[in-house]
């Protein structure tokens, strides 16, 4: 942010952090990890002095009315088992529909006698594995956002209101880290 901060003295952050906007203000404090020393302290500060507080972060509840709260689309077993079927076919979706067709065709020519009928059916088999999957491909995408009652879209988050996907991960600085015993 600024070309040599080391030398910068706590009052040239002072003076430079009165001047934002409080939104640019939190934003710098969301990312204060990576400030040297005297720029988190100036940061600080000016918040205390502001008395700005940080937005609170969306709640998210599974119904209107309801008091019980979900942290994704993951917490609704309609979503989830739409995932399941959805990845099922993702990762079988050739052998569904390709396998029975070939073997009809193998079939029907030499056990069946060319059975016109058989091979017509392993080509409906076919045709249907593929539709259902192409279905769920297009259920997954417009999926209506439980919370603003808007399609989801593909994005990792709902395009409308901002819910998540998928749970928020830990960032690896969150995460617990493992006590060592001293050696003994």
């Amino acid at each position: 942010m600024f070309q040599g901060a080391e030398a910068m003295e706590l009052s040239e952050f002072q003076r430079h952090y009165e001047q934002l906007t409080d939104e640019e203000l939190l934003a710098v404090a969301a990312d204060s990890d990576h400030l040297v020393a005297e720029a988190a302290a100036a940061v600080k500060s000016e918040i205390r002095k502001r008395g700005v507080k940080p937005p609170q972060p969306t709640r998210w509840i599974r119904e209107p009315g309801s008091t019980e709260r979900v942290e994704s689309l993951q917490d609704y077993e309609v979503y989830r088992r739409l995932c399941r079927r959805n990845q099922f076919m993702g990762r079988y979706r050739y052998v569904l529909a390709m396998g029975p067709f070939v073997l009809g065709l193998v079939l029907g020519g030499k056990t069946f006698g060319n059975s016109v009928l058989l091979i017509g059916l392993t080509i409906l088999w076919a045709l249907l594995a593929v539709g259902y999957s192409l279905a769920l491909g297009l259920r997954w995408a417009a999926f209506k956002c439980p919370q603003c009652s808007r399609r989801f879209g593909t994005d990792s988050e709902c395009s409308w209101c901002g819910f998540p996907r998928n749970p928020k991960q830990p960032k690896s600085s969150e995460a617990p880290t493992p006590a060592v015993r001293p050696a003994s």
